[in-house]
């Protein structure tokens, strides 16, 4: 036997694998949480896991098929049992839960924006900007004659990202 035969089928001894896993192309049906609903050839299959781990930490990826589309799911059992989906045609969601960082793009932008605590923030700054005044050679004291708007997070803010 080659040796990439026999670190197989100790993997399989050790995994106490007995038969091989199938892959199949199935339409999604419906999202309940971190399961699916799946329909292969006219049959519906329930309960797709979302995450082909399940471990019960909180840290996790979780990719939410759209609707209507079409997903690649593994039958880690070989009778139908353990369906996991490990890939998408079309996507609606991802949710990440990191317990330590999450790095979009590198990195080289910093960490994101707490977009409620920066419009206080600014407001803030306006606020103080339109109460200031300013002395005036005749003892009297001068406002700004233009008053700077608030700020509006809904003008800056982009909804489909959230942390």
């Amino acid at each position: 036997m080659d040796p990439l035969s026999e670190i197989r089928e100790k993997i399989k001894r050790i995994a106490n694998i007995t038969g091989s896993f199938t892959c199949f192309t199935a339409k999604v049906v419906s999202v309940d949480g971190e399961t699916c609903d799946v329909e292969l050839e006219g049959m519906k299959l329930t309960d797709v896991r979302l995450r082909a781990v399940v471990n019960g930490e909180d840290s996790k990826i979780l990719v939410t098929p759209k609707i209507g589309s079409h997903v690649l799911v593994v039958d880690l059992s070989g009778n139908l049992s353990q369906l996991a989906v490990v890939g998408y045609s079309e996507v609606e969601k991802i949710e990440i839960d990191a317990n330590d960082k999450i790095i979009f793009n590198g990195g080289n932008n910093n960490g994101l924006i707490q977009i409620d605590k920066l419009t206080q923030k600014l407001n803030e700054l306006v606020n103080t900007f339109n109460g200031h005044t300013h002395p005036v050679p005749n003892g009297a004291s001068s406002t700004p004659t233009t008053e700077a708007a608030t700020f509006d997070k809904n003008f800056y803010e982009d909804i489909n990202i959230t942390h």
